[in-house]
């Protein structure tokens, strides 16, 4: 099992495993199952999350955090009080997101 072929194999196998994650978390980034209804209540798939919402601090972490953030910021808008995110890039988000740059298993902050 350790040989050359076997283990180009395995390390082919498991870059497009990493790819369909990715992929994956990119798709499941667009929020667009959560919604704000006018009782006040924040839904996820039309499951109540939160009841009579009027101000939500919102957390971003992770490798899609900015795309998360994003996300929220247009399916909850001025709802969002504040935010927090902490991206690999560091790029900012506008009001009212403070953004911290990190990444890990090597600290990059």
């Amino acid at each position: 099992m350790n040989n050359p072929i076997s283990s180009q194999q395995l390390s082919a196998d498991a870059h497009k495993c990493w790819h369909a994650g990715m992929r994956a978390l990119g798709q499941a980034s667009d929020l667009t199952r959560l919604a704000y209804a006018s009782s006040g209540t924040v839904t996820w798939c039309q499951q109540p999350l939160f009841y009579r919402v009027n101000r939500l601090h919102v957390l971003a972490l992770g490798k899609t955090a900015h795309q998360l953030a994003r996300a929220a910021t247009l399916r909850l808008g001025d709802r969002i009080e504040s935010g927090f995110a902490v991206t690999l890039s560091g790029k900012p988000l506008g009001r009212p997101w403070s953004v911290f740059r990190g990444g890990h298993p090597i600290v990059t902050a």
